[in-house]
């Protein structure tokens, strides 16, 4: 994948519990850094468009563009976060 989410290459490759506990803790690492609590071990996760959005990735690409055009890092930090949820709130209140 390419700085701007593109991906320019692809292989499928199978992982074993331990390369899951790996990227597991390395995500935890990266949302306690953002402030975040830890998420449930052996949860799948499901994210669900708003309304009138068919991709949940184009509400992915606004809120990254929407980030850049304020200066702010689009990772994974505390002032993303609360940007992001700023805005979700803002622009599609469930």
């Amino acid at each position: 994948m390419d700085i701007d989410g593109n991906v320019i290459s692809k292989r499928v490759t199978s992982w074993t519990d331990e390369d899951y506990a790996v990227e597991e803790e390395d995500s935890n690492v990266a949302l306690a850094d953002a402030g975040l609590p830890a998420r449930p071990p052996d949860r799948t996760w499901y994210l669900r468009s708003p309304s009138g959005v068919e991709q949940l990735d184009d509400v992915l690409r606004r809120l990254i563009d929407d980030a850049d055009a304020n200066s702010i890092e689009p990772w994974c930090n505390s002032e993303f976060v609360a940007f992001v949820s700023r805005r979700l709130r803002e622009t599609y209140p469930w």
